[in-house]
């Protein structure tokens, strides 16, 4: 049993190796992608080829039973400059899975060229608006709706960008 694992082990650092090296040798490779049926083998390029620029920001508001609106609000992760973050941060997991199901949904916008009736069921889109639903709202709200915007940092060239506007989606 010993060996086995220690086999499979070896096989999957082996492949882990070689999804790193650059898509000109991975052509050679065709059938090593193939092998990667549960996600299981990583592929890390923090810095390149395409080194993320950009951030997207996830805000929301609220409509009232009187159809005024409240003003945008940013969702907060909750990322403080704590001396302690490092060693204990439960807040970073809600922070990672709403930059990822953004992420999602931006990338379902490109591909379905923005067309809403296919993003508003996927379920990135919905895990977000059960986020955004049950956040302590005003007693007041009878609706609520998020916008997804890309934003450059301090970058003097690029303005913030809206890639998606939510429905009105009404709160029980």
């Amino acid at each position: 049993m010993y060996i086995i694992v220690s086999v499979f082990f070896s096989f999957w650092v082996l492949l882990t190796i070689a999804f790193q090296l650059p898509s000109k040798y991975l052509k050679s490779l065709k059938w090593l992608p193939y092998l990667d049926l549960f996600s299981l083998i990583p592929r890390w390029t923090f810095f390149a080829p395409n080194p993320g620029q950009s951030d997207y920001n996830l805000l929301y508001r609220e409509i009232w039973h009187n159809e005024c609106q409240s003003n945008w609000r940013e969702v907060n992760i909750g990322l403080g400059h704590n001396s302690h973050r490092y060693l204990f941060n439960p807040k970073k997991r809600i922070s990672k899975a709403i930059f990822d199901l953004t992420s999602s949904i931006v990338k379902d916008s490109y591909a379905y060229n923005k067309k809403p009736e296919f993003i508003t069921i996927s379920l990135p889109y919905i895990i977000i608006l059960n986020y955004i639903t049950y956040k302590e709202n005003s007693p007041y709200a009878n609706a609520i709706q998020f916008v997804i915007i890309e934003s450059f940092g301090f970058h003097p060239k690029h303005e913030p960008k809206l890639i998606l506007t939510s429905s009105t989606h009404r709160l029980c």
